[in-house]
């Protein structure tokens, strides 16, 4: 790097900085004998902070059918690692808020970040590496470029502008103009934040990764990684989503041997992610709507690139079903749902007497209320599903009642099926949990019914209810 510009980035008063608070976790996670207890201790220091950490604990803690109230319960049921993410996120989190002129398009920047990240965490996944590592590498990786854009706002606002969206090519025009790319600029952020040397590592490699025999088999197969972290981003941000997903594939199989079966099923996973997501980092990243059209474009480029078996199976809806796109986004979510040992609702709604085809759009809009950010919702024939992510049953039981009365409200005859998956009491497949949910809902048109039906893995015989008969 140019000893000058490094000077100014020194000195520069802007300079992104992380908070007293992340750097004591930083320090008491490295710490040889880790002690959760003085790790609790310093993350209660920041109110928003411990807020942050006790939202995520009882988000993972669904399935002790527990509340998590205090700080030190939430770092014992977390880990320090994945405490450590949060707390970095987190501090990422208050940069966003603060970031603003130089030129840089910070929104999208930082829907870049986050579209790392999710790449990076479902790579983890899938490489057997560790995922919060990945994505907490995946989401550091770009931090220069608001270094570049605090110390030099004029000139880097030119150089974007220049690059016009096309990440490789504002690595070219930095390295033209300033002697060094923002990934060299990142290493040096992280190295003045103390961060462990892999998270350097990978900052610096972001854009140039090293060949096989830079680094032992994990680290170099991380290192790739967050490498290809960028180019899966890029199939989310870009106006182009399968010209960007080839690109991706290209990078995959250059540099960890992944097929386009692989590449497809983390963009998958990378989909059913992106409402939790959008909590965490309280920030628009697109509503379902979105996400299938991107998948669905994206999937069409790779389904070239498929074995003609795999292509065949991939575009077949499962059991007969109208949407494959919606059953496997159900399939993803189960499956999430199972490995981590969470609580899932699907709920099947209908709108009786419109003489409309297809879905309904006052049904679609009624849902859209009444459900979560975090929530999927989407349509199928004449009906809608929706899968409530994290949700226990009786907050589904409530989701569904809620809905029922506004639709009541509206004078809209809807009527709802609800099957319920617990980690304990689960659905074995995406299909028998909506399977389920049609079932109930069949059961709530039968005389008597109600507008409800109800049924859980362990109890096939729907439990029926009027709107309002359950607490």
């Amino acid at each position: 790097m140019d000893p000058l510009l490094e000077q100014r980035l020194l000195i520069c008063p802007s300079l992104p900085t992380l908070p007293a608070v992340a750097m004591e976790v930083l320090r008491l996670c490295r710490e040889e004998d880790v002690d959760l207890a003085l790790i609790a201790g310093a993350v209660s220091n920041d109110p928003a902070l411990a807020a942050r950490l006790l939202r995520a604990a009882n988000s993972a803690s669904l399935a002790t059918r527990g509340q998590v109230g205090t700080v030190s319960r939430a770092v014992a049921l977390l880990g320090s690692q994945t405490t450590l993410t949060i707390c970095l996120s987190f501090s990422l989190l208050r940069m966003r808020r603060s970031g603003d002129g130089g030129g840089l398009d910070h929104p999208a920047f930082w829907r870049r970040a986050v579209f790392s990240a999710l790449a990076g965490r479902a790579l983890g996944e899938h490489l057997h590496l560790d995922p919060e590592e990945t994505l907490l590498a995946a989401l550091l990786q770009d931090v220069g470029m608001l270094a570049l854009a605090a110390v030099l706002p004029e000139e880097y606002g030119a150089l974007w502008r220049e690059a016009g969206g096309d990440h490789p090519r504002l690595v070219e025009l930095e390295r033209r103009a300033l002697g060094a790319d923002h990934a060299e600029v990142t290493r040096l952020l992280l190295q003045r934040w103390n961060l462990p040397p892999a998270l350097q590592e990978a900052a610096l490699a972001s854009h140039a990764p090293p060949g096989p025999a830079a680094a032992p088999d994990r680290g170099r197969q991380f290192l790739q990684a967050v490498h290809l972290s960028g180019p899966l981003a890029d199939v989310w941000t870009s106006t182009s989503p399968g010209e960007a997903a080839a690109r991706a594939l290209a990078a995959a199989q250059a540099r960890l041997g992944l097929g386009a079966e692989v590449i497809s099923t983390i963009l998958s996973r990378m989909a059913v992610a992106v409402p939790e997501a959008a909590t965490d980092f309280e920030f628009d990243l697109g509503g379902p709507g979105r996400m299938e059209s991107v998948l669905e474009e994206a999937r069409a480029s790779l389904a070239g690139r498929f074995g003609p078996a795999v292509a065949g199976a991939e575009d077949r809806a499962p059991s007969g079903r109208e949407d494959g796109a919606l059953d496997r986004t159900s399939a993803l979510a189960l499956g999430r749902a199972q490995a981590r040992r969470k609580p899932l609702a699907a709920l099947v709604a209908t709108l009786e007497g419109t003489g409309e085809e297809g879905c309904p759009p006052q049904l679609l809009a009624l849902l859209a209320g009444c459900i979560r950010r975090g929530d999927l919702v989407g349509a199928l024939g004449a009906s809608a599903r929706v899968l409530l992510i994290d949700t226990a049953p009786d907050g589904a039981v409530r989701v569904a009642e809620r809905i029922l009365r506004q639709a009541e409200a509206a004078h809209l005859p809807v009527s709802i099926g609800l099957a319920l998956h617990e980690p304990d009491e689960g659905f074995a497949a995406a299909d028998d949990l909506l399977g389920a949910a049609e079932s109930a809902l069949a059961a709530a048109h039968r005389p008597g019914g109600g507008r409800l039906g109800q049924v859980r893995a362990r109890h096939p015989v729907p439990v029926l209810c009027q709107p309002g008969g359950l607490p």
